[in-house]
C-alpha cells in the first residue's frame, strides 16, 4: 500500500522556515515603508517651498507689493482655502494634485526677505507618529521630528 503524504515532522519544518522569513522579512519590509513615507513628505515640503517661491516672484512681476517676511502660514490643505488668498491656494492645489487629505504646509522667509524652509506634516498637530518633511535640508528620521521644526503658529 503506497501511502502519499506528508508527515508531521516535515509539515513542523516548513513552518518554522517560513516562521524564520516572515521575522527576518517583515521588519525590513517596514523599513523601506517608513523610508518611502519620509521621502514623499520631504517631497511634498519641496512642492510647497517651489509653489511659494514661484506664487510670489509671479505676484512681484505683476507688480504686487509682497512682503514676504508676512508671507509666513500654515496651509490645510485637506479643506479648500480662500480663493483670496492667492499664495495658500496655489500650496493648497500643488499638493492635492495626488489626491485629497493631503496635509498641512508651513513656510517662512528670512530677515533677508527669501524663503528659507518649507515643511509638510501629514497631521494637523505634530507628535510623535507624525511623518514630517522639509525642504531644504529634507528630514532624515522618520522617528524624530527635524531639529529646526517650527510651526509658526500653534494649533
Amino acid at each position: 500500500m503506497n501511502k502519499k503524504g506528508f508527515t508531521l515532522v516535515e509539515l513542523v519544518v516548513v513552518v518554522a522556515i517560513i516562521g524564520v522569513l516572515a521575522a527576518i522579512l517583515i521588519p525590513t519590509m517596514m523599513s523601506y515603508i517608513k523610508k518611502a513615507k519620509l521621502k514623499s513628505a520631504n517631497s511634498n515640503a519641496k512642492i510647497v517651498f517651489n509653489t511659494v517661491n514661484s506664487v510670489v516672484t509671479d505676484m512681484q512681476c505683476e507688480g504686487k507689493d509682497v512682503d514676504v517676511r508676512s508671507c509666513t502660514a500654515v496651509v490645510d490643505c485637506t479643506a479648500e482655502p480662500d480663493s483670496s488668498k492667492k499664495l495658500e491656494k496655489a500650496v493648497h492645489d500643488a499638493l492635492n494634485v495626488n489626491g485629497d487629505n493631503a496635509g498641512y504646509a508651513y513656510w517662512i522667509a528670512g530677515e533677508d526677505g527669501r524663503y528659507k524652509l518649507a515643511q509638510w506634516c501629514d497631521v494637523r498637530s505634530p507628535a510623535s507618529k507624525a511623518i514630517v518633511g522639509q525642504y531644504p535640508d529634507p528630514a532624515k528620521n522618520l522617528d524624530e521630528l527635524p531639529d529646526n521644526f517650527s510651526w509658526g503658529v500653534k494649533f
